[in-house]
């Protein structure tokens, strides 16, 4: 074996079969750096993150870092993180067009630069019936509202309360109203206090019915079914069971469709390793080896084998090609900051209960995220 020049550490917050496997085969083919996994979890339990950004500040900083449950916007508005396009760059193997514009655009954490890559991606979407809501792949509240009244159905949801409806928006949204690199907050946009009403206005009750969700879908109980789509046959079955009549609309204005990252993962920018830390991402994204939680490839080749390979095993033609038409068509990610979702709902509780208008809410809730992030900035 050829002999050992260190090893390189990557931390999380969990154990990931797939991240494991994955450096298992990374240790196999580089047994001169091999890679050792720390699960802060496992170590500190409820502390995990706690720990993790008090090693990172004290200098105990791991060479790559899986960001499941991690303040990914925290690391990043620190410059604690490499800019993965600076590697491209200097890869002949790899170049930004390998990958699809509009996803390395989501994945971005301001223009030019990207410090993330998650093994594989899901898509967040709301689905409804063709011949109910029509030919719509963006819409705006109103129009949904409009849509409502007229279809018939009890209730917007199956079973959301305002409050799940608002905690899914924001997870789908947060980039339109938090800009992490230049510090903007937009929370007292129209944008957002529509956001706002339209959570207010859903409820829905699971005592009012005995079917199940997509069977409440079909019979036109409900409007709409928000869904995590990771598989093609998954798509092929909620297809089957609404006959075909099934339309990706995604949520109105901020929410619409996005992609969910799958073990995203990122190199510490003080790592000594960079460029080997960089190899062990092209071998984790390019391989559907790791993707056992399902999702479809990043890079256009990766995706073309992927859906060769389902074809060939019997996905529908037309199936596929509206998940990738989908894929290539979404701008943004979900994303979820714990201390931003807080005091959303904290104000939010007063909305939904009465006391305050939307434009209060909002105006309360611009001026909380305004010092929250003046905080931060302050702490650079």
């Amino acid at each position: 074996p050829p002999e050992r020049i260190g090893t390189m550490t990557m931390a999380g917050i969990s154990t990931s079969r797939d991240i494991a496997s994955a450096i298992s085969d990374y240790n196999l083919q580089h047994q001169e750096l091999p890679i050792i996994y720390i699960d802060y979890m496992e170590l500190y339990g409820d502390r995990a993150v706690e720990q993790l950004s008090v090693d990172i500040a004290t200098g105990n900083v791991p060479d790559l870092i899986c960001l499941n449950g991690i303040p990914y916007n925290s690391l990043a508005n620190d410059d604690l993180l490499a800019n993965l396009y600076t590697l491209m760059e200097s890869d002949e193997g790899y170049t930004k067009d390998d990958f699809f514009e509009n996803q390395l655009a989501a994945l971005e954490y301001s223009p030019g630069v990207l410090l993330r890559m998650p093994q594989s991606v899901s898509i967040c979407t709301v689905i409804g019936l063709k011949s109910v809501i029509g030919e719509k792949y963006t819409w705006t509240f109103e129009e949904l509202y409009d849509t409502y009244e007229r279809s018939g159905a009890n209730t917007l949801f199956y079973s959301q309360t305002p409050e799940q409806v608002l905690k899914e928006l924001l997870f789908q949204s947060f980039s339109h109203f938090a800009n992490y690199s230049t510090g903007n907050v937009n929370f007292e946009s129209e944008e957002f206090i529509s956001l706002l009403n339209f959570s207010k206005y859903c409820s829905g009750n699971t005592s009012d019915y005995d079917d199940d969700e997509l069977t409440c879908l079909r019979k036109k109980e409900i409007l709409l079914m928000p869904v995590l789509l990771s598989r093609f046959d998954q798509y092929t079955e909620i297809s089957e069971k609404l006959d075909g009549d099934l339309i990706f609309v995604g949520y109105p204005d901020a929410g619409g469709s996005t992609l969910y990252l799958n073990n995203p993962v990122a190199i510490m920018s003080s790592s000594p390793y960079i460029k080997e830390a960089w190899q062990f991402i092209k071998l984790f994204i390019s391989s559907n080896r790791y993707s056992s939680r399902g999702g479809w490839p990043l890079r256009r080749e990766d995706l073309a084998h992927f859906l060769s390979a389902e074809l060939a095993t019997g996905a529908n033609t037309n199936e596929a090609v509206s998940i990738c038409a989908e894929l290539q068509a979404i701008d943004h990610c979900a994303d979820f900051d714990k201390t931003l979702s807080s005091i959303v709902m904290d104000e939010a509780e007063t909305f939904f209960f009465g006391k305050k208008t939307a434009e209060e809410t909002a105006g309360l809730i611009q001026n909380r995220t305004e010092l929250y992030f003046s905080e931060i900035r302050t702490e650079e």
